[in-house]
């Protein structure tokens, strides 16, 4: 078992007076200051906490809470009834220096899917890795959409791994086993917007695309200038469909478009 260490609220002479907390002789956290709300989990059985104040100005210290949390993640066997899977305390914050391992399986023949239904991390050092069959299906971190992954054979991997910097709410997913035969096409990636025009397809464009085709494109741009995206083209109506995704930081939500609409 791990322990998690909650400082409530900590005011000290900056500077001069420190908490700091330390796990198997590594430090992974040093107050001094006015902080509060800071969540740190111990990366054995053992936690030591340490309280020291200088000769001059004193204040009011600290406030804190500790408790025995079991490890996290778990393994599972998926079947046709969909479960689900959370990071620590969803739809709360999760904790800081958390390493979370969820390993599901399923019946020969079988496929287990992965629905992200909510991703939300602190930074690029808190993140997701989905793995299956040796091979990285997906790194996650920031924020991210609804987004899918299918295991290559019966087993699937999930890796959650924050750090010492903060938190968010993390992801809510769920997982289902589907019948193996599904041939599915995986695209899409990662890229930077510039003033030269890029340009996105589906696969096999101008020619029609694959069934059960999963394709996701993540864009960015430098900060204080926006995305542009010029939409042609032509889907199965009802059945195949573009979802636009536009990240608005003030509501800390996603805005969706579905095409054809």
């Amino acid at each position: 078992m791990k322990i998690q260490f909650n400082l409530i609220y900590l005011s000290t002479e900056t500077n001069f007076d420190f908490l700091k907390v330390y796990s198997n002789g590594v430090q992974l956290a040093s107050f001094s200051g006015i902080f509060s709300n800071e969540i740190y989990i111990s990366t054995d059985n053992a936690l030591n906490v340490v309280f020291t104040s200088d000769i001059s100005i004193g204040s009011i210290g600290f406030n804190a809470t500790f408790m025995e949390i079991p490890p996290c993640g778990f393994d599972a066997v998926a079947t046709t009834t969909s479960q689900i899977i959370t990071t620590p305390g969803y739809p709360n914050h999760y904790p800081n220096n958390v390493n979370c391992n969820w390993r599901i399986n399923t019946t020969a023949g079988m496929k287990v899917q992965l629905n992200i239904e909510t991703f939300f991390t602190n930074s690029y050092y808190d993140y997701l890795l989905v793995e299956s069959g040796g091979v990285r299906l997906g790194r996650l971190t920031r924020s991210y959409p609804a987004k899918i992954f299918r295991s290559n054979g019966n087993k699937m991997t999930l890796t959650f791994i924050s750090d010492k910097f903060g938190t968010n709410s993390g992801f809510r997913a769920t997982f289902v086993a589907i019948p193996e035969q599904i041939n599915i096409t995986h695209c899409g990636y990662d890229v930077t917007a510039t003033t030269t025009p890029q340009t996105i397809t589906t696969p096999g464009y101008p020619n029609n695309y694959p069934n059960d085709a999963i394709c996701n494109w993540t864009i960015s741009a430098s900060e204080g200038w926006r995305i542009k995206l010029s939409i042609n083209g032509a889907t199965e109506y009802k059945h195949d469909y573009l979802v636009v995704c536009v990240y608005i930081e003030i509501l800390k939500s996603f805005k969706c478009w579905l095409f054809p609409n």
